[in-house]
């Protein structure tokens, strides 16, 4: 896939590929990569919004087959770059534009990546390629995050590592309806995110224009009904 250095789809990989794995939460690696091994049930899985790998190597190393895309060149750089690439294969594609022979038992949209296509019109096409995209029984998974809106919330304090003090602020922007964060680094400089929130019913609405039927909601990667106080959750979709 061809890329532009002033390509707003991969501004998020230029910007955090090079520190993504100093910040991003492992805490639910283990569990998501147990459940992900159960659904898969011994198929082929695809990771879109890969970026660094975090989550594909170590599917592969518990012994899945595992393909790992991204829109960012940088985060795939990453990716191959890390002790257990050998076992994945990678490419560079955006998640409504996947170009794939091959059909798998899981698609996996983790992380919220889902809301970093900006319109609901590129989320459709996303969902629509992924289910496309689905061995029978299959399952296409999207992991999001529950927040509190409407926003603004902030700023509020981040501690970004060792004497590294910063703080995010978030915000809807009104023109354009995105969720804004804008997050300080340790040094003083700003990295400023924009992503198009989605609850579970938007997603079901979005799932429903792609042809896919949403069959579970879970707690993410517990395989229970979300709590009242769920951080995230984790959407099955057919």
């Amino acid at each position: 896939m061809a890329t532009t250095p002033d390509d707003p789809d991969t501004e998020y990989g230029r910007v955090w590929a090079a520190d993504y794995d100093r910040w991003e939460d492992t805490s639910t690696v283990t569990a998501l990569v147990g459940r992900v091994v159960a659904l898969a049930a011994g198929r082929p899985v695809l990771e879109l919004a890969a970026g660094t790998g975090r989550l594909a190597i170590p599917l592969a190393q518990a012994g899945l087959d595992v393909t790992a895309s991204d829109v960012s060149p940088e985060m795939v750089a990453v990716l191959r770059s890390k002790p257990g690439a050998e076992l994945v294969r990678s490419r560079v594609e955006s998640m409504d534009a996947v170009v794939d022979e091959r059909r798998y038992g899981v698609v996996l949209i983790a992380c919220n990546s889902i809301w970093m296509l900006p319109t609901a019109q590129r989320q459709v096409a996303a969902l629509r390629s992924a289910g496309g995209l689905l061995l029978p029984g299959g399952t296409l998974l999207v992991e999001m995050g529950v927040l509190a809106l409407p926003r603004p919330v902030g700023p509020r304090p981040v501690t970004w590592g060792p004497g590294e003090e910063g703080s995010v602020e978030s915000w809807v922007d009104p023109a354009t309806g995105l969720l804004v964060f804008d997050f300080v680094m340790g040094d003083g400089s700003h990295r400023v995110d924009r992503v198009r929130h989605l609850t579970v019913d938007d997603l079901r609405a979005l799932a429903l224009d792609a042809g896919l039927t949403v069959v579970a909601v879970e707690e993410a990667w517990t395989g229970r009904p979300p709590g009242e106080d769920a951080a995230g959750v984790v959407v099955h979709l057919r």
